[in-house]
């Protein structure tokens, strides 16, 4: 503990110094961690680094970029970063479109490229990721030994989405993504690596780290269960727009009575500029009986699209890389809304939706509204408290809900303010028609949510009280919630 009386004795938060400061800490910083793996603006790797996301909102200009390549890098870095008080932002796969989240304009931006070991335990029964990894990168490695875990639906999201909780295909059967999770290798903000798991003298912290995001350490290896699924079936489906009716039935009737052993992601993605709606799912199912299964969603009238994957079988690793992202980036945000599973919750999303975007956006260069409308299942919920609890501690009583992620779409940087206060209106109108209707539900998934909106706020009684006092006990002086600002930040909430 003797980082922390050396940071006391500066007596200031990072917030307390003018900004001329802080990038002078930055460039200090710069020049301590190490000329190996720091490199400077106008080089290659600080370019493919500062430009490693999947949305145009998170190129920004750090002062430097940092390349661990062990956890004993990542370490050293964090007492260096905490001894010059100097601002960083850690990075995983770069999926977040947040601006700030998991980049930083001037100060040190830690890249966790190189920390991509991937290595399975001698039974088989859990692997560990390191966390510079894909979760194709993951996928492909486990399918030679016919195993998966409950990553990300998205091959090329990263592993930074378990901080939240994650939703996989395998949700319905094994819960959050999270809930998967054995055990994390963790840098603490004194720089000490620990190794938390349920039975150690670290339990809180493990508890914290399974959806309590970036406020308790920086994870440099996630231990994960694995599950046998040497074949499933799957494909992505494109509709006519008039199939929307019948979209949504097929998508309520899913929600109310679904296997678990299935999975979707319906999305709806609406363009204003040519008011059209425009429907689609990828459909999913954990088996090789999977053939007749789902046929609610297959027997609509279809279209050809870029997109489309013929329904079929197929294994968790080929199927992602057919999901990959495009390799242009556009610009993305988020945000999240909650209800109960119900016919009408999904008329009262879709049409104030399409409505309001009809209405205010048809001018934005390139604005799409998409969202995905995912059905959530009442042993999805219970997967996390038959595992001993996670920080969520979402209802059960309510369950089944869709939980409804929006992702605005859109070219020019000159329309960000716009488009984040769109969202931030048709979110509050959806939200207001949903309460009046009895359908609302408050806990909202941290991964989907926008800037600001109540996400740890709404985890289960008296959750955020724990994880406060487990965020002091481990990091007392602010060290991932100051000098790393971007991110949910318990303290915030």
């Amino acid at each position: 503990m003797k980082l922390y009386v050396f940071i006391s004795l500066l007596a200031a938060s990072v917030s307390s110094f003018p900004a001329e400061q802080l990038g002078q800490r930055a460039i200090a910083a710069c020049s301590a961690l190490g000329s190996d793996e720091t490199f400077q603006p106008n080089t290659a790797t600080y370019t493919a680094e500062s430009q490693h996301y999947w949305s145009a909102t998170d190129f920004l200009t750090p002062g430097c970029v940092y390349d661990p390549t062990s956890a004993a890098d990542v370490a050293s870095a964090v007492k260096t970063l905490a001894n010059l008080n100097a601002t960083f932002a850690v990075r995983g796969g770069g999926h977040m479109p947040l601006v700030g989240y998991s980049n930083t304009d001037g100060g040190v931006l830690v890249a966790m490229t190189k920390l991509n070991k991937l290595k399975l335990s001698k039974d088989k029964s859990r692997v560990s990721i390191g966390p510079g990894n894909r979760w194709i990168d993951v996928y492909r490695f486990l399918e030679p030994h016919g195993l998966v875990v409950a990553g990300g639906r998205d091959g090329s999201v990263g592993t930074g989405l378990l901080l939240g909780g994650g939703i996989s295909f395998f949700g319905g059967q094994y819960g959050f993504s999270s809930d998967g999770v054995v055990g994390y290798q963790v840098v603490v903000a004194d720089g000490s690596i620990v190794h938390a798991s349920k039975s150690n003298k670290y339990s809180d912290l493990f508890w914290a780290l399974k959806a309590g995001g970036n406020s308790f350490g920086i994870i440099t290896a996630y231990h994960l269960e694995t599950h046998s699924a040497p074949k499933i079936y799957a494909g992505v489906l494109a509709y006519e727009p008039t199939a929307l009716s019948g979209f949504l039935d097929a998508l309520y009737s899913f929600a109310i009575t679904g296997d678990n052993k299935a999975a979707l992601i319906p999305n709806i993605l609406y363009t204003p500029a040519l008011n059209l709606t425009a429907p689609g799912v990828t459909l999913f199912y954990d088996g090789a009986d999977g053939a007749n299964k789902l046929q609610d969603f297959r027997k609509l009238p279809q279209i050809p699209s870029n997109m489309s994957t013929e329904y079929g079988p197929t294994t968790l690793a080929k199927f992602s890389n057919t999901t990959l992202d495009p390799p242009i980036p556009m610009r993305y945000y988020f945000g999240a809304v909650a209800a109960k599973a119900s016919r009408e919750t999904l008329d009262i999303y879709v049409n104030t939706m399409i409505e309001m975007s009809a209405a205010s956006m048809s001018k934005v260069k390139g604005f799409q509204f998409g969202v995905s409308m995912q059905p959530i299942s009442k042993n999805f919920i219970q997967q996390g408290y038959l595992k001993g609890g996670n920080p969520q501690g979402v209802s059960i009583a309510d369950a089944p809900y869709i939980w409804f992620a929006d992702n605005f779409i859109w070219m020019d940087p000159a329309d960000d303010e716009t488009v984040y206060a769109f969202e931030q209106s048709v979110n509050a109108a959806i939200s207001q028609k949903l309460k009046a209707a009895g359908l609302l539900t408050p806990y909202l998934y941290q991964g989907d949510c926008a800037k600001g909106q109540p996400s740890f706020q709404n985890y289960g009684e008296g959750n955020l009280a724990k994880l406060k006092s487990i965020r002091a006990k481990y990091d007392p002086l602010k060290v991932f919630t100051d000098l790393m600002p971007g991110g949910w930040k318990v303290d915030a909430a």
